[in-house]
């Protein structure tokens, strides 16, 4: 279970202004990455998967994918935070917290009662202390120190029916493990498919080359990673370099392109060889 008392203390230091990790202890509300396209092309039926938390909501569409697995990490403590918020609301028949008034979001957090594991419970006595550090009048405002809002580019996996989701969530409890990728690790599993978005765009040919070798110990053979990044863009500029630290273990594919603002977004994956 992971330490709530850690976990209360980076909320405080986000409302102080004394965040660590800079934007790593922020939230994306919602997914900035055409999830659904990607999945069209990769079929993950039946695979055992390691995906990356963030909003939860690529965790959300390799389940409705029917994926046979999935355990998760992320960076960001509080992301398993945010995973339970985000499973009260679909419970609600709610798809995130968008324009939600105070006391509904309050009132999805205290009807909770049943609890799936200890992660569940201490989520909720998680929410109470933030709504605690909150009044209405500075709701948005709260709300705009934890969540790192972005433009809404959201395509996700999501039936009409939410009930295969929430039967699912309801009934597998969330593998997670704070972890930064390019740390030396030890992991017990593996896995067909690793889901890592974007965490790549800002690290440099040395951490790049962690993360090869952490890649290499999580995956069968011909096992697969999905990737996004921004190309030619001034803060993400190690594309070259990634593929080339890659390209001795694993081949790369393009999946496809699309035009953010006024740079590419490229998604592809590496094949482990």
């Amino acid at each position: 279970m992971a330490d709530i008392r850690k976990d209360i203390g980076i909320l405080e230091d986000i409302f102080n202004g004394e965040a660590p990790y800079r934007d790593w202890t922020k939230i994306y509300p919602r997914t900035t990455e055409d999830i659904a396209k990607v999945l069209d092309i990769v079929d993950v039926r039946g695979l055992d998967v390691y995906s990356i938390l963030s909003s939860s909501d690529i965790p959300f569409s390799l389940i409705e994918k029917r994926v046979k697995s999935i355990d998760t990490f992320d960076i960001n403590p509080l992301t398993l935070r945010y995973y339970y918020l985000r499973k009260w609301m679909l419970e609600n028949g709610l798809l995130d917290g968008k324009d939600l008034e105070y006391d509904v979001i309050q009132g999805i957090i205290n009807q909770k009662r049943i609890y799936i594991n200890d992660d569940e419970k201490t989520s909720v006595k998680f929410w109470n202390i933030y709504i605690e550090k909150m009044n209405k009048y500075f709701f948005n405002l709260y709300n705009a120190c934890l969540f790192n809002y972005v433009s809404e580019r959201i395509a996700c996996c999501y039936d009409d029916d939410l009930s295969y989701l929430v039967e699912h969530l309801s009934s597998h409890p969330l593998t997670f493990e704070c972890r930064d990728l390019s740390l030396s690790g030890k992991h017990n599993k593996k896995y067909d498919l690793v889901y890592l978005s974007n965490i790549m765009d800002l690290n440099d040919k040395y951490r790049i080359g962690m993360i090869v070798k952490n890649l290499e110990s999580l995956l069968n053979d011909g096992g697969q990673v999905i990737c996004t990044n921004l190309v030619k863009h001034p803060y993400f500029d190690f594309f070259r370099e990634q593929r080339e630290v890659f390209k001795e273990k694993f081949a790369y594919e393009e999946l496809f392109r699309e035009r953010v603002g006024s740079e590419d977004n490229v998604y592809y994956r590496y094949i482990k060889k």
